[in-house]
Protein backbone atom coordinates (compact mmCIF):
# COMPACT_ATOMS: atom_id res chain seq x y z
CA UNK A 1 0.00 0.00 0.00
CA UNK A 2 1.75 3.23 -0.92
CA UNK A 3 0.64 6.17 0.60
CA UNK A 4 0.33 9.52 -1.26
CA UNK A 5 1.53 13.17 0.21
CA UNK A 6 -2.27 13.99 0.87
CA UNK A 7 -2.50 11.12 3.09
CA UNK A 8 0.21 11.96 5.51
CA UNK A 9 -0.47 15.52 5.34
CA UNK A 10 1.73 16.94 2.95
CA UNK A 11 -0.62 17.93 0.32
CA UNK A 12 1.38 21.98 0.46
CA UNK A 13 4.90 22.42 0.49
CA UNK A 14 6.33 25.17 2.35
CA UNK A 15 8.35 26.30 -0.08
CA UNK A 16 8.99 26.27 -3.78
CA UNK A 17 12.10 26.85 -5.07
CA UNK A 18 12.73 26.99 -8.92
CA UNK A 19 9.70 25.06 -9.42
CA UNK A 20 10.66 22.34 -6.97
CA UNK A 21 8.48 22.17 -4.03
CA UNK A 22 10.66 21.71 -0.78
CA UNK A 23 9.30 20.56 3.24
CA UNK A 24 10.82 21.95 6.33
CA UNK A 25 11.61 19.19 8.69
CA UNK A 26 9.17 20.04 11.14
CA UNK A 27 6.46 18.96 8.17
CA UNK A 28 8.42 15.84 7.44
CA UNK A 29 8.89 14.64 11.16
CA UNK A 30 5.11 15.66 11.46
CA UNK A 31 4.06 13.46 8.78
CA UNK A 32 6.03 10.69 9.72
CA UNK A 33 4.47 10.71 13.09
CA UNK A 34 1.20 10.36 11.41
CA UNK A 35 2.45 7.63 9.19
CA UNK A 36 3.66 5.59 12.90
CA UNK A 37 0.62 6.39 14.87
CA UNK A 38 -1.77 5.91 12.58
CA UNK A 39 -0.50 2.90 10.20
CA UNK A 40 2.04 1.42 12.84
CA UNK A 41 1.63 -1.87 10.59
CA UNK A 42 2.53 -0.73 7.42
CA UNK A 43 5.67 1.52 9.02
CA UNK A 44 6.76 -1.88 10.32
CA UNK A 45 6.22 -4.01 7.76
CA UNK A 46 8.31 -1.69 5.91
CA UNK A 47 11.00 -2.06 8.30
CA UNK A 48 10.80 -5.23 8.56
CA UNK A 49 10.88 -5.53 4.34
CA UNK A 50 14.55 -3.42 4.30
CA UNK A 51 15.76 -5.55 7.15
CA UNK A 52 14.93 -8.87 5.38
CA UNK A 53 16.77 -7.42 2.60
CA UNK A 54 19.94 -6.09 4.45
CA UNK A 55 20.39 -9.76 5.62
CA UNK A 56 19.75 -11.77 2.70
CA UNK A 57 22.07 -9.53 0.99
CA UNK A 58 24.40 -10.34 4.12
CA UNK A 59 23.98 -13.86 3.88
CA UNK A 60 24.89 -13.91 0.53
CA UNK A 61 28.02 -12.16 0.49
CA UNK A 62 29.04 -14.88 3.80
CA UNK A 63 27.98 -17.62 1.69
CA UNK A 64 30.11 -16.44 -1.39
CA UNK A 65 32.88 -15.72 1.01
CA UNK A 66 32.71 -19.43 2.66
CA UNK A 67 32.34 -21.00 -0.68
CA UNK A 68 35.33 -18.92 -1.28
CA UNK A 69 37.13 -19.80 1.36
CA UNK A 70 36.46 -23.79 1.10
CA UNK A 71 37.32 -23.86 -2.66
CA UNK A 72 40.75 -22.53 -0.93
CA UNK A 73 41.07 -24.63 1.85
CA UNK A 74 40.41 -27.87 -1.01
CA UNK A 75 43.16 -26.94 -2.71
CA UNK A 76 45.30 -26.45 0.37
CA UNK A 77 44.42 -29.86 1.19
CA UNK A 78 45.42 -31.58 -2.46
CA UNK A 79 48.64 -29.81 -3.03
CA UNK A 80 49.20 -30.91 1.06
CA UNK A 81 48.52 -34.82 0.22
CA UNK A 82 50.48 -34.52 -3.00
CA UNK A 83 53.29 -32.92 -1.14
CA UNK A 84 53.26 -35.44 1.64
CA UNK A 85 52.77 -38.23 -0.98
CA UNK A 86 56.31 -37.02 -3.01
CA UNK A 87 58.51 -36.94 0.63
CA UNK A 88 57.19 -40.11 1.41
CA UNK A 89 58.46 -41.85 -2.41
CA UNK A 90 61.67 -39.06 -1.99
CA UNK A 91 62.25 -40.80 1.35
CA UNK A 92 62.16 -44.20 0.45
CA UNK A 93 64.48 -43.65 -2.73
CA UNK A 94 67.02 -42.42 -0.45
CA UNK A 95 66.70 -45.26 1.96
CA UNK A 96 67.01 -47.55 -1.21
CA UNK A 97 70.00 -45.51 -2.14
CA UNK A 98 71.59 -46.02 1.46
CA UNK A 99 70.85 -49.39 1.46
CA UNK A 100 72.37 -49.88 -2.91
CA UNK A 101 75.54 -47.88 -0.90
CA UNK A 102 76.52 -49.59 1.84
CA UNK A 103 76.24 -53.09 0.51
CA UNK A 104 78.27 -51.66 -2.22
CA UNK A 105 80.58 -50.88 0.08
CA UNK A 106 80.53 -54.30 2.06
CA UNK A 107 81.42 -56.12 -1.24
CA UNK A 108 84.28 -53.93 -1.97
CA UNK A 109 85.40 -54.24 1.75
CA UNK A 110 85.30 -58.19 1.43
CA UNK A 111 86.84 -57.91 -2.24
CA UNK A 112 89.72 -55.97 -1.01
CA UNK A 113 91.25 -57.73 1.69
CA UNK A 114 92.59 -55.05 3.41
CA UNK A 115 95.30 -56.83 5.08
CA UNK A 116 96.79 -58.16 2.05
CA UNK A 117 96.33 -54.07 0.44
CA UNK A 118 98.28 -53.52 3.39
CA UNK A 119 100.96 -55.45 2.66
CA UNK A 120 101.09 -54.52 -0.86
CA UNK A 121 101.25 -51.07 0.34
CA UNK A 122 104.07 -52.27 2.23
CA UNK A 123 106.58 -53.43 -0.77
CA UNK A 124 105.50 -50.80 -3.18
CA UNK A 125 106.55 -48.10 -0.56
CA UNK A 126 109.97 -50.56 -0.56
CA UNK A 127 109.94 -51.02 -3.92
CA UNK A 128 109.80 -47.00 -4.33
CA UNK A 129 112.52 -46.41 -1.78
CA UNK A 130 114.66 -49.01 -3.44
CA UNK A 131 114.02 -47.41 -7.35
CA UNK A 132 115.21 -43.82 -5.64
CA UNK A 133 118.14 -45.11 -4.06
CA UNK A 134 119.18 -46.75 -7.45
CA UNK A 135 118.24 -43.34 -9.40
CA UNK A 136 120.38 -41.60 -7.24
CA UNK A 137 123.20 -44.29 -7.59
CA UNK A 138 122.75 -44.29 -11.39
CA UNK A 139 123.35 -40.22 -11.29
CA UNK A 140 126.50 -40.05 -9.15
CA UNK A 141 127.68 -42.93 -12.06
CA UNK A 142 127.93 -45.28 -9.01
CA UNK A 143 125.52 -47.64 -10.20
CA UNK A 144 127.57 -49.34 -13.51
CA UNK A 145 130.49 -50.37 -10.87
CA UNK A 146 128.12 -51.72 -8.88
CA UNK A 147 126.65 -54.04 -11.88
CA UNK A 148 130.10 -54.08 -13.26
CA UNK A 149 131.46 -56.04 -10.02
CA UNK A 150 128.56 -58.33 -9.27
CA UNK A 151 128.89 -60.16 -12.75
Amino acid sequence: MRLALEDIGLQHPDVIVRNDPLWTRKSVAKALTTIVNNNPELFFQQEARNIMKEIKNATDIMDKAIEHFDKSYQRFRLLETAIQKDIKTKAGDIKAAEEKLMQGLARIEKAANFDRLQQYVSLIERASSAMTLLADLQKDGRLDKIATAIR
